[in-house]
């Protein structure tokens, strides 16, 4: 797409929003990293999938009373109540390994993965761990229910226009891929 100047991001922001594509969930688990309701994208894609029936939606937050005020609110917009509040904090690599282990022994399906948990980052961060501040282990769920129920799982990355601002190497190193989305060489700061 190129890049993006400041006049050209004003005109997407100000542009009207296409309708929203709707479909029937029932039976489908759901995922949103980042659901509360302070940066509302993650607390209006819950909505949106509450009222698609999904089977379980699994809201992902670090805090728990935020989340927890998420959840009740979700409750009293749309009725549903197949919401369940789960903890993580993708700062810590252990808290979003813990996460998948507990998805992995209780989740099951997994059709829908929101990754919505955004920072404002200036410059190279690592968690406490030394992993970079993000994580996508719960990838090889989504491929064992495409395989075992025969559908599409999808992952959804939310963005801002952001992303036209980061500098990505054409190429990057075949090895082990979570360390070189980690290593600061390949981390851009704004």
């Amino acid at each position: 797409m190129g890049n993006l100047t400041f006049l050209g991001s004003l005109r997407e922001q100000l542009s009207a929003v296409p309708p929203v594509s709707k479909a029937d969930l029932i039976g489908k688990t759901v995922v949103v990293v980042g659901a509360k309701t302070g940066l509302p994208v993650g607390f209006e894609a819950c909505k949106l999938f509450a009222l698609m029936n999904a089977g379980r939606l699994i809201m992902a937050c670090r805090n728990k009373d935020k989340g927890k005020a998420a959840l009740e609110k979700l409750r009293n917009e749309t009725g549903y109540r197949g919401a369940e509040l789960w903890l993580v904090d993708l700062s810590r690599f252990s808290s979003a390994v813990a996460f998948v282990d507990k998805f992995e022994q209780e989740g099951g399906r997994l059709d829908i993965l929101v990754a919505n948990a955004a920072t404002i980052i200036s410059e190279y961060s690592a968690t406490l761990d030394g992993w970079e501040t993000s994580s996508l282990r719960l990838l090889p769920q989504m491929i064992k229910t495409g395989v075992d129920y025969a559908t599409h799982p999808r992952l959804v990355m939310v963005t801002s226009i952001v992303h036209f601002w980061a500098k990505i190497a054409e190429t990057m190193p075949q090895f082990d891929i979570y360390k070189t989305l980690s290593d600061k060489t390949y981390c851009t700061p704004l």
